[in-house]
């Protein structure tokens, strides 16, 4: 399923109530979790009552930020969480090892600016030091 697609499911979910909305929300987030694991090679979504999680290969699990959304990478090789009201300045990529990061990495973007582990912002674009090892557990305050 297309990234539209599932942009209009969730948005058709709103207009509904009741027993109908609830079936039409577990419907996208099935969805959703399909087209993960296509593409992500080290993340899943888990669906809780409290809410929608990351879960890393790792054993590593972060909620996902209440309303945000979730896409396939642009270059298919991995997913991004991201704030609807800002997609590009606001969002946490976790990207599918490579050459250079073999555990995969996560980045945290924050008002257009890369944010490290200790949640210091920059923006050098590719900076190893922006690129987390997914093997590690992701920093709690990058989700809060």
């Amino acid at each position: 399923m297309e990234d539209r697609e599932l942009f209009l499911l969730a948005k058709g979910t709103k207009s509904l109530a009741g027993a109908a909305r609830r079936a039409a929300e577990e419907q996208l987030v099935e969805r959703t979790a399909q087209v993960i694991a296509k593409v992500s090679k080290i993340a899943t979504v888990r669906v809780g009552s409290d809410g929608a999680y990351v879960v890393t290969v790792y054993g590593h699990q972060r909620r996902i930020p209440n309303g945000w959304g979730i896409r396939v990478a642009d270059d298919q090789k991995g997913i991004v969480f991201y704030d609807p009201a800002a997609p590009e300045a606001n969002n946490i990529r976790i990207a599918n090892p490579n050459a250079k990061n073999p555990n995969g990495y996560i980045v945290r973007t924050e008002g257009g600016q890369r944010m490290d582990a200790s949640g210091h912002m920059g923006n050098a674009a590719g900076q190893a030091a922006y690129h987390i090892d997914a093997a590690t557990p992701p920093p709690q305050h990058w989700w809060d």
